[in-house]
């Protein structure tokens, strides 16, 4: 949907996507706020690692939701039904492995990062059936940059 205020924050970056179905190589990347950019749920119990992700998403254009506790995220994952889940690993209550094979039952194609510090994550993700994998220590450049590669051509 066409709004003055993101055809004005489009101009503002440079970027191309003001008709709300932007595709990659077509119209340029989409900008915070497009119906047609992807949508990332972010769960983290750390509140600074989800203001971080959804900062640094936003200004690359999804839509971002965050979570702090993995506790009735199946539930979220199939009302919402994000592009991509980035979940943190050592949660309590629910942990990541666990919580991603709730997702798995409830939603089958919503896609999947482990986004974490803990060692072996490559091990642990293939283990859980994750999508990818990200290590935190990588920033949220790397973050935004992994996103854009896994949900390249969702909603385009």
């Amino acid at each position: 949907m066409k709004t003055p205020a993101t055809e004005q924050l489009a101009r503002a970056r440079g970027a191309a996507c003001t008709c709300g179905r932007a595709r990659p190589g077509v119209h340029g990347p989409h900008v915070a706020g497009c119906p047609a950019s992807p949508r990332v749920l972010v769960c983290d119990d750390s509140q600074i690692i989800c203001d971080l992700a959804e900062y640094a998403l936003t200004a690359a254009g999804f839509q971002v939701a965050t979570r702090s506790t993995a506790i009735g995220l199946s539930g979220v994952v199939r009302a919402t039904r994000p592009d991509l889940v980035v979940l943190d690993v050592e949660m309590p209550a629910i942990t990541g492995p666990e919580a991603c094979a709730r997702i798995r039952r409830a939603s089958p194609a919503t896609l999947i990062v482990l986004f974490s510090s803990v060692a072996r994550l490559e091990e642990l993700s293939r283990t859980c059936a994750a999508d990818a994998w990200l290590p935190k220590g990588l920033g949220v450049d790397a973050l935004v940059a992994k996103a854009r590669q896994m949900t390249k051509g969702c909603r385009a």
